[in-house]
C-alpha cells in the first residue's frame, strides 16, 4: 500500500469519525471530542451472544456514511472493516442511540440521536470527560467502565452500564443489551416494542 492510499484512508477514517461526532454533538456536548475518540478506538466485545445485533447496529453506520458520502459500501467496509471484531464502542452506542429513537420517536421533537446518547454516556458516568478536564486519569476512567460495560461488571440493576433500572425484575448482568433498553424504556418512558 503506497502512501496515498494510506493517506487516503486516513481522510476517510477522519471523516467517517467526525460524522459520527456530528451524529451526537451539539452546542452542550461540543467539548467532548477527546471521550468520542477514546469510545471509537476501543473494539467493542460481546459478553452475551445477542449483543452481536448491537454490534449489527454499529456497523450498520457504515452503510448509512457510505451512503450521505457517496461511496460503495466495500470502500467503506475494507478501510473501517466490517466484522465483529471491528465495530467500536462509539458505533454501538450511536447505533442503540438510533434505536432508542426508532422506538421513541416523537415527531414534535424529531431526531433525538443526541439525547439517548448523552443520556447513556451519563449511564456510564463519563459525563465529565471533557476534553478541557481529559487526561491519562481521564483515559484510564474510561477504560475501565468500558471494560466493565463489556464484561457485565455493574450492578445487578443495571447501575454502571447502559440502562440502570430502579426496578429490575432480573438481574440486568445477565440480560442482553437490547432487553435491558426496552426494559429502561418501559420504566422511564411507558412505551415498549
Amino acid at each position: 500500500m503506497d502512501s496515498r492510499t494510506n493517506r487516503s484512508d486516513e481522510r476517510l477514517k477522519d471523516a467517517y469519525f467526525k460524522w459520527l461526532c456530528n451524529m451526537v454533538c451539539d452546542e452542550d456536548h461540543a467539548n467532548y471530542i477527546c471521550l468520542l475518540n477514546r469510545l471509537f478506538l476501543i473494539r467493542f466485545r460481546c459478553f452475551l451472544k445477542n449483543d452481536q445485533n448491537r454490534i449489527g447496529d454499529g456497523l450498520y453506520l457504515h452503510h448509512i456514511f457510505a451512503i450521505e458520502y457517496g461511496y460503495t459500501d466495500k470502500e467503506v467496509d475494507d478501510i473501517l472493516g466490517n466484522t465483529f471484531d471491528d465495530c467500536t464502542v462509539l458505533e454501538v452506542i450511536i447505533g442503540i442511540a438510533k434505536r432508542i429513537g426508532d422506538i421513541l420517536w416523537d415527531p414534535e421533537e424529531g431526531d433525538r440521536i443526541k439525547k439517548w446518547f448523552w443520556i447513556m454516556i451519563y449511564n456510564l458516568g463519563l459525563d465529565d470527560c471533557r476534553d478541557e478536564d481529559f487526561d491519562e486519569e481521564c483515559v484510564e476512567r474510561i477504560d475501565h467502565w468500558i471494560d466493565n460495560l463489556m464484561t457485565r461488571h455493574y450492578s445487578a440493576d443495571g447501575f454502571g452500564g447502559l440502562f440502570p433500572l430502579k426496578n429490575p425484575k432480573t438481574d440486568q448482568r445477565n440480560v442482553e443489551i437490547w432487553y435491558q433498553m426496552q426494559a429502561w424504556c418501559i420504566e422511564n418512558y411507558g412505551y415498549f416494542l
